[in-house]
């Protein structure tokens, strides 16, 4: 397997002590991080929880992941993993173009065959138009 290999390469350089990789507990570390091949089923579990914290997007789950373990093609893993997110492609927003230009409506064919209203709500009245609108209240 290509991942065995990978792990069996990251071995023997801990053991030689070179390109940042070491051995601490028996635990295989590459900058002091954890390093776990991709092979291993650890890693979804990893993603889930990385991802899951926050369904944020690739960019703060590879952050999150990267923090504490090293992961041999992360950045795909993760892409792939995010998505294949569920929860991520169900509230997703559309990245669309404006629909364009708003069109005229059609001329009425008739009086009052079309009647509309505009609500307007928040606008100020003078003190007379107050007095106007609410003649009982003093």
């Amino acid at each position: 397997m290509a991942a065995d290999a990978s792990l069996d390469a990251a071995c023997s350089l801990a053991t030689k002590l070179e390109g940042g990789w070491s051995w601490a507990d028996g635990v295989l570390l590459q900058n002091s991080k954890v390093f776990v091949p991709s092979s291993l089923p650890l890693v979804e579990i990893l993603l889930a929880q990385a991802h899951g914290t926050g369904h944020e997007g690739v960019q703060k789950t590879l952050l999150r992941l990267r923090a504490d373990f090293s992961i041999d093609k992360d950045r795909a893993r993760v892409q792939e993993f995010v998505r294949s997110c569920e929860v991520c492609r169900r509230n997703k927003t559309k990245h669309l173009w404006p629909g364009g230009l708003l069109q005229p409506l059609p001329v009425p064919s008739a009086v009052w065959a079309d009647v509309a209203m505009d609500f307007m709500e928040g606008v100020r009245c003078t003190p007379r138009e107050w007095e106007v609108r609410h003649p009982n209240r003093h």
